[in-house]
């Protein structure tokens, strides 16, 4: 495929992104057009908030059909769609809260998604995460889409030592219903 952009700052904080892709995908040809803004804001010395609004439309062209009706389609962007998300960021010297809420809609899907991190270190080389995440997608299909994400991550970091001690735990949740079959 072939993509041409425009990425531009306009103002403090602000950005402004266009672009048109040209994606060629088993019998298919499809133009779009993408459309982006968001804005940051630094509320006070430690507190930000952020926001973005994207849409994304067909050009010209359809959504690819494969050779094999039982495979998706090769595109990543079959889609017409509208995107928002809302985030907002603590930042301290010892640890930070990140938050973000996102909705996209388009003609075959309504997905919306969670998230909130945080990151401690409480001692010198020694840091603690913490990261949880909901999603959930409706598809017109009938299919909906619920998941859930806890992640804990440990970094031991000693000054006076050349070994790193890193761990991670994910507990991860999923469950699909609709379209005659449901799956968790």
């Amino acid at each position: 495929g072939t993509r041409l952009g425009l990425r531009a700052t306009p103002w403090n904080g602000g950005q402004v992104r266009s672009s048109v892709e040209q994606q060629l995908a088993e019998e298919s040809r499809r133009r779009f057009a993408t459309l982006g803004f968001s804005q940051s804001w630094q509320v006070t010395p430690i507190w930000a908030l952020d926001g973005s609004l994207d849409r994304s439309q067909l050009l010209s062209g359809d959504t690819s059909r494969p050779l094999n009706g039982q495979q998706p389609a090769a595109a990543q962007n079959e889609t017409d769609f509208s995107a928002v998300s809302l985030g907002s960021n603590l930042r301290q010297a010892l640890w930070s809260w990140d938050n973000r809420v996102e909705f996209r809609s388009s003609d075959d899907e309504e997905r919306w998604g969670l998230q909130s991190g945080y990151i401690v270190e409480p001692l010198h080389g020694l840091g603690f995460s913490l990261r949880t995440a909901i999603r959930h997608s409706d598809q017109s299909s009938g299919t909906v889409t619920s998941a859930g994400e806890v992640r804990f991550g440990l970094a031991w970091r000693p000054a006076a030592g050349r070994s790193i001690v890193l761990n991670r735990l994910d507990l991860n949740s999923e469950k699909q219903s609709g379209s005659g079959r449901a799956q968790e």
